[in-house]
């Protein structure tokens, strides 16, 4: 009877002590000491923020316009007025109505861009159009996305006839639905009719949250100049060292998808963006979970206990409140001691499993066995990185990648001199890249993919071809980087298919279309970088005029009208001779053909590329023995040190005359 008892106090001590513990760590949506609520929008949960330090990042600001009556919030870097804000990954925001010939209203007005932002537009939304005979569309730089259109009904005569029922099913308004991932588009509308009244009735259309469509009056959207949308946020390009401000993390209480999308476990509830941020559900505070006997709450759930209807004998309270009180110190320890050791052996599991399924086991077999070369690889324990790091301080890094794993590491040679789109787009007035750096650049970046492509045991395709991934060492030379989201595939196998990844501007439109990826996509996204290297421009202006907007574009429009030399950057045009610049030019082109088999291979590439080179040293070496020969028509070279003889015809002195008018014709031996 005492020991009955006595697990009775123990069992309630525990329940209480929970209970004063969930209270005292109430789960916080914010970040601690950071404002949570502006105006109508009653939470502001991390990774959103309003101040210094409560968001992730710029994205995720939060401003409150204290002005307005009540308080706004707005996303700070793409001015969306905030109106709610969900844990599941959504968040509500205002989205402009695009008019046309409607009285009063500002035509042509079109939804925010969030391209290159961790936000895209929900497929809850529904892309709605209202209007008489009239065709609106979705589209993307003119490429049609989706569209609706919606026929009159000529014996409607007022709002309950034209929109019966309040539906939006084709008669004056339609609705469809749009493409997963949208970030962008421009809303046009077309005439089914070729009768000038009709374009001129008012018509407008717009992307809104459907729940929000459904609960309106149809008939009051034309006084509004905004609509509620839904955006999704993404956070897998985001580390957990960005996130929670560790690198060794071990979620607790919490389940995550592919997007870095969380929510807390079942009987948990809170911030799961927030260390230590889902917080244990007393369900004993809720009187209905236990219908009899004593409710004990416990992680993540609870259990009803049923008290032993036999008497208790009398015995001294004193002694069993304190053996109830030590009991539960014990308990405490024993949770605590038990909750770091099943910790510790998760991780290790975890990190073996990783180390093991990203290539770990077969990196230490291969070293043993002398398959590799041990002198440029070596394997590094957490040990060593721990060490090199200082514990992996905030202060040592140089910046953030596009991994999706944690174990193994890879561990890069440190590259002082940056990035090639540096030095393409930030020139630096003392040191800039000359024609033949530009080349030398291209030759080494092509090497490098064709190796990848066709020398490596396995064909690896990179995914992520661009000038911010082509990083340049101590001596200039290109190093080809970030493989975040490399796929290496079988002998046999031609493409892969898989979710679309890469870098706007840089995507291949095939791989785009049909989310299948093979080794022509990395040669366009080459063909991009051999773009940027002769302009000197970006792979994606948004804030140039809609036709310059995209480089490969405008590239091939300007080669199709032989405009070539008129966008060229400066410094090819200085040190360049116009028969190469054309010859690299003609091959970034065939890179960027839209048929991905029409396209070179990445090994056809480089050997062109090299041929290119060789022919440019040639002449180079030839005017350095004979500064005065500006042309030959046959001649033999076999060493530079050999009597160079011309079959027959006048070569000119260096008089006048452009070097890009003469086109000599040399036969060299290369071997």
């Amino acid at each position: 009877m005492v020991g009955q008892l006595l697990l009775h106090i123990t069992l309630f001590l525990w329940s209480m002590s929970n209970a004063l513990l969930a209270v005292a760590s109430e789960a916080s949506l914010a970040k601690p000491s950071c404002l949570s609520q502006c105006g109508n929008v009653t939470q502001i949960p991390y990774p959103f923020g309003i101040g210094a330090g409560c968001y992730l990042d710029d994205w995720f600001r939060i401003t409150c316009d204290n002005s307005a009556s009540p308080p706004k919030a707005f996303l700070n870097k793409t001015g969306l007025e905030v109106l709610n804000i969900s844990l599941g990954g959504t968040l509500t925001v205002t989205s402009p109505i695009t008019f046309s010939n409607c009285s009063n209203k500002k035509s042509h007005r079109q939804a925010r861009n969030v391209f290159s932002s961790p936000f895209v537009y929900s497929q809850s939304n529904r892309f709605t159009s209202i209007g008489c005979e009239v065709i609106a569309l979705m589209s993307d730089f003119g490429k049609p996305l989706a569209g609706c259109y919606s026929i009159c009904d000529n014996t409607a005569h007022s709002s309950s006839t034209i929109f019966p029922n309040n539906s939006c099913s084709g008669l004056h308004c339609c609705q469809t639905t749009i493409l997963k991932g949208l970030s962008f588009f421009d809303t046009t509308f077309r005439s089914m009719l070729n009768d000038s009244e009709s374009e001129k009735e008012c018509k407008y259309a717009f992307l809104v949250d459907r729940d929000w469509f459904m609960s309106t009056n149809i008939s009051t959207i034309v006084d509004m100049d905004n609509v509620p949308v839904v955006l999704e946020y993404r956070l897998r390009q985001y580390s957990a060292q960005d996130i929670y401000g560790t690198y060794n993390l071990s979620p607790q209480n919490m389940t995550c998808n592919d997007d870095w999308q969380c929510s807390c476990k079942t009987g948990y509830q809170g911030n799961p963006y927030l260390l230590d941020g889902c917080q244990d559900i007393d369900e004993c505070l809720n009187s209905s979970s236990c219908r009899a006997g004593t409710c004990i709450n416990r992680p993540g759930d609870f259990v009803c206990y049923q008290p032993d209807p036999r008497p208790i004998r009398r015995i001294n309270v004193g002694l069993l409140v304190a053996g109830g009180v030590i009991g539960l110190l014990f308990l405490l320890i024993g949770a605590r001691w038990s909750h770091k050791v099943i910790k510790k052996r998760k991780d290790n599991k975890r990190k073996q499993k990783f180390f093991k399924q990203n290539g770990g086991l077969l990196l230490e077999k291969q070293l043993s066995s002398g398959e590799v070369n041990v002198e440029k690889i070596k394997l590094f324990t957490s040990k060593d990185l721990d060490k090199a790091t200082d514990k992996f301080s905030i202060d040592r890094i140089l910046g953030h990648g596009g991994q999706e794993t944690e174990v193994p590491l890879l561990v890069y040679e440190f590259i002082p001199n940056g990035t090639l789109s540096q030095y393409i787009h930030h020139p630096d007035e003392e040191f800039s890249l000359t024609w033949e750096m530009r080349l030398r650049i291209a030759i080494e970046v092509a090497g490098a993919l064709s190796y990848l492509h066709s020398a490596a045991s396995f064909p690896i395709y990179h995914r992520d071809i661009k000038s911010s991934n082509i990083l340049l060492d101590g001596k200039y030379r290109a190093k080809v980087a970030d493989f975040g989201t490399s796929r290496s595939v079988s002998i046999d196998q031609t493409h892969l298919t898989t979710q679309v990844h890469g870098t706007f501007g840089y995507l291949d439109p095939e791989y785009f279309r049909s989310s299948q990826f093979t080794e022509k996509s990395d040669v366009y996204s080459f063909g991009v970088v051999l773009a940027e290297l002769l302009t000197g421009q970006k792979a994606v202006s948004l804030m140039s005029s809609e036709e310059r907007r995209s480089l490969a574009t405008y590239f091939l429009i300007s080669m199709e009208n032989n405009l070539l030399f008129d966008i060229l950057d400066s410094q090819v045009m200085k040190n360049g001779r116009k028969e190469k610049i054309t010859a690299l030019a003609n091959l970034a082109v065939r890179c960027l053909n839209l048929n991905g088999r029409n396209r070179p291979t990445m090994k056809e590439v480089a050997v062109e590329l090299e041929g290119i080179q060789l022919s440019v040293r040639a002449e180079t070496k030839v005017q350095q023995v004979f500064p005065g020969v500006r042309c030959v028509q046959t001649q033999e070279i076999n060493e530079v040190s050999d009597v160079v003889s011309s079959s027959k015809g006048p070569c000119t002195d260096g008089g006048a005359g452009s070097s890009f008018d003469v086109q000599p014709l040399l036969v060299f031996n290369t071997q």
